[in-house]
């Protein structure tokens, strides 16, 4: 099995395949990928985070994505913007910054966000590590998270229940990530003639303390979006 945090999936699966191994990429695929792999719905994330932020009411958003030679930071990517191109919208000149996936990024990349005029009011950090860097900066700044900038992270890591304010994020099931490759591995040991599967798991959408509507809307407005939103959740069953 080749877990996501491999710098170069292409060169590991190759070398394993022609040892005549069971290959089992995990969350993140190889170039022209066409074994067994066990993956996350990135733009489906992706896409309902932002248009949640967007019916908050939010206009200035801002994504910062994970190196984006890697697939599932494309697709994040890709789905933020198709968000805003549906709602009408499209990111300020500055508002999408590439970075590494983990916090040291997150924090830089705030930095340079907070810095503009206008700056954002909404951040789209496409992992957790990336939001944890992201929340350290708005404190820096005398910010407040979500009254002056609403923060949502993907991976829905355990301790962004712990945070202040707790973190929202897409939520992954690294558990299900876990045990669904190692049966494709058991699978494709016993057989290694079977057919290639390509499994693609949902994620959810978890709404905590970190989102608000934007700090220029009235209360009136604010107040009208937040129940239109709580009232679709609820139909919803989430």
């Amino acid at each position: 099995m080749i877990p996501s945090n491999f710098s170069d999936l292409t060169v590991q699966s190759q070398s394993y395949r022609k040892a005549v191994a069971a290959v089992v990429c995990i969350n993140r695929l190889p170039r022209n990928w066409n074994g067994d792999s066990i993956t996350i719905d990135n733009i489906d994330g992706s896409y309902r985070a932002t248009s949640y932020l967007i019916e908050l009411g939010h206009r200035d958003l801002a994504a910062i994505t994970g190196p984006l030679h890697l697939n599932n930071a494309r697709d994040r990517l890709k789905a933020f913007k198709r968000a805003l191109h549906r709602a009408g919208q499209e990111a300020a000149p500055g508002f999408l910054q590439e970075t590494t996936f983990d916090r040291a990024g997150g924090y830089a990349k705030t930095k340079i966000l907070l810095r503009m005029l206008p700056r954002p009011t909404a951040i789209l950090a496409c992992n957790d590590m990336i939001a944890l860097g992201a929340l350290l900066a708005i404190r820096e700044e005398k910010l407040r998270c979500p009254e002056d900038i609403s923060l949502i992270g993907f991976d829905g890591l355990d301790l962004t229940e712990v945070t202040t304010p707790q973190l929202s994020s897409v939520y992954q099931s690294a558990y299900q990530l876990g045990a669904i490759a190692a049966q494709l591995a058991l699978d494709r040991i016993a057989d290694m003639t079977c057919p290639v599967r390509q499994i693609i798991l949902k994620t959810d959408l978890k709404i905590r303390e970190s989102v608000a509507p934007p700090p220029q809307m009235e209360k009136p407005r604010a107040r009208f979006a937040l129940k239109k939103l709580s009232k679709r959740r609820a139909s919803a069953g989430q």
